[in-house]
């Protein structure tokens, strides 16, 4: 037992493992996103389109995370934001359409397997 070989290969390899999930983490965690957009744009009611023009991914990641959030776009007209809730609640004059929650619901299981998959390839990548 006084002699390991191969550590130092393995603390390389897993170095080189955490470095490519670092830089293929962002475009994983963006591509699922995009899968949860389409979901919640699929089910909107569009009358100008111009709820539909304000939905957006915002991404942002640092050395060891990534971050991705479908929003509506709050750098539009403010009727944009208010416009999407009176869609997905309704109002007093209006039935509720909701978009929003069945979109994200949709999506759930294609994107668990999207994120999933995305980190398997990034292994297999480095399975030698």
């Amino acid at each position: 037992m006084d002699n390991i070989t191969g550590l130092a290969e393995l603390q390389a390899a897993f170095a080189n493992l955490k470095a490519d999930l670092s830089r293929q983490l962002p475009d994983i965690v963006v591509e699922a996103a995009g899968t949860v957009k389409d979901e919640i744009q699929s089910r909107m009611h569009v009358d100008s389109g111009q709820l539909e023009q304000s939905l957006e991914v915002v991404s942002t990641h640092r050395e060891n995370s990534a971050t991705a959030t479908v929003q509506i776009d709050d750098s539009g007209p403010e009727q944009d934001q208010h416009y999407a809730i009176y869609q997905e609640y309704g109002t007093s004059r209006m039935p509720a359409r909701p978009f929003f929650r069945p979109g994200v619901q949709a999506a759930k299981e294609d994107v668990a397997a999207q994120l999933i998959n995305g980190v398997l390839n990034v292994v297999a990548q480095h399975d030698s």
